[in-house]
């Protein structure tokens, strides 16, 4: 956006000046585009502030740090897969985790690789070791990936099972800059959301386990996975409320399975309530904003949803284009973050997880677990009273898969 130019003789003008975007060489592997321009311009931002971060490995910013950190690296994953061919990157990036285990017990670091010795990583950051391969296998049917990863994926896990207590696991860096001063989260425990990936990591892991015909290991994970099910909704589940106490918190549990059975409608209807509550705004960090927008609208709250993206007050994506965003910036835009932590970066990709609600579902072009790598395609667009068209595509191993609606 910006570029500094010296010793030119005069005034440069804009056409003395040719701009060159630099970023590793991804193809195109998918397009959405709609009827509301708003949300064609929330796409092209999310691509700008990925593309922007493409360098060989997936950095949190491309000004300041220029670092591989994992948890932004799993946030953007999957939307760095519908929209470009981006196999053999994560692929590498996989083998750059593998190079900060040497020597630190086999555990990765927060950062793979960067300019910062950052010790080990924390639980949250260092789901990615687990979740990227299972991406690999999702959405390409890899299952190299994790072959050659199953040492990780194995120390990982039961890295996380020492450090759990009763199934809850806590010491991550949590829902990172929802609304506030701080990096740190305030309307959702950090120790919620790392129990989230906590079982995330170790459902995937079981399935992985079963393809690869390590039957045991399988067995192992999937109950463990059930008790931090069992766990989770013992701690955080208000039943009378039908809440987990945030949207983060709420959005999460539903996209994952962790909401009690036959409670889902209930707890999409607190979640919705809290968004009305807080006057149609977001109370969410980069963990809650991969998911809110997926879990209102395939519960019947679309509207909700495409109102978020359209709110242009603090905090809201509307109220930083306003502020003249064309990438997306690392915080919600207060100016006591930038007085306490100094200028906070305006090119951050791990604010981008809400590109997967284009694709999976207002499209609906999803992945199936049972099938992966689109061996079986599940096709369930949402169509949402606003919205005149949706028209996606994404070029799958198995060929282009197009979803197109129209209000008529």
């Amino acid at each position: 956006r910006y570029a500094e130019i010296r010793g030119w003789p005069g005034a440069p003008t804009a056409d003395d000046v040719t701009g060159v975007a630099v970023h590793t060489d991804l193809p195109a592997a998918g397009a959405f585009a709609c009827s509301d321009e708003r949300l064609n311009r929330l796409h092209r931002m999310a691509l700008w502030t990925l593309r922007s971060n493409i360098h060989g490995l997936p950095t949190d910013c491309p000004a300041r740090e220029r670092c591989g950190w994992l948890g932004d690296a799993h946030i953007v994953c999957e939307y760095a897969i519908l929209n470009y061919r981006s196999r053999t990157f994560w692929q590498k990036y996989l083998d750059d985790i593998d190079t900060t285990r040497a020597g630190n017990s086999g555990l990765p670091c927060n950062v793979a690789p960067g300019k910062r010795a950052c010790g080990t990583a924390r639980p949250d950051w260092m789901a990615a070791a687990v979740l990227i391969p299972w991406y690999l296998w999702l959405y390409y049917g890899d299952d190299d990936a994790m072959r050659r990863h199953w040492d990780a994926i194995e120390t990982v896990l039961a890295h996380f099972d020492r450090l759990a207590d009763g199934g809850i696991l806590a010491g991550g860096y949590g829902d990172w800059f929802d609304p506030g001063v701080s990096a740190y989260p305030r309307f959702t425990p950090e120790e919620l959301t790392t129990t989230v990936w906590y079982y995330r990591c170790t459902d995937v892991a079981a399935r992985m386990a079963a393809h690869l015909g390590r039957g045991s290991a399988a067995e192992r994970h999937a109950a463990q996975a059930e008790r931090i099910a069992r766990a989770f909704v013992a701690r955080f589940y208000d039943a009378e409320h039908h809440t987990f106490g945030s949207q983060t918190a709420d959005a999460m549990a539903l996209q994952f399975g962790l909401v009690p059975p036959g409670a889902a409608a209930a707890v999409a209807a607190s979640l919705a309530a809290d968004v009305r509550r807080h006057d149609t705004h977001l109370t969410v960090g980069i963990m809650g904003l991969r998911v809110l927008f997926d879990a209102l609208t395939r519960h019947g709250y679309g509207q909700l949803a495409l109102a978020l993206m359209h709110q242009d007050t603090y905090p809201g994506l509307g109220h930083l284009i306003a502020r003249g965003a064309t990438t997306l910036w690392e915080y919600w835009g207060e100016a006591e973050v930038d007085d306490r932590h100094g200028p906070r970066s305006l090119n951050h990709p791990m604010m981008g997880g809400y590109d997967n609600w284009f694709y999976t579902t207002l499209a609906g072009i999803r992945p199936d677990p049972d099938a992966p790598g689109f061996r079986h395609t599940l096709l369930q667009p949402h169509p949402i009273a606003g919205l005149d068209w949706v028209s996606a595509y994404h070029d799958s191993p198995h060929g282009r898969i197009a979803s197109a609606w129209r209000m008529d």
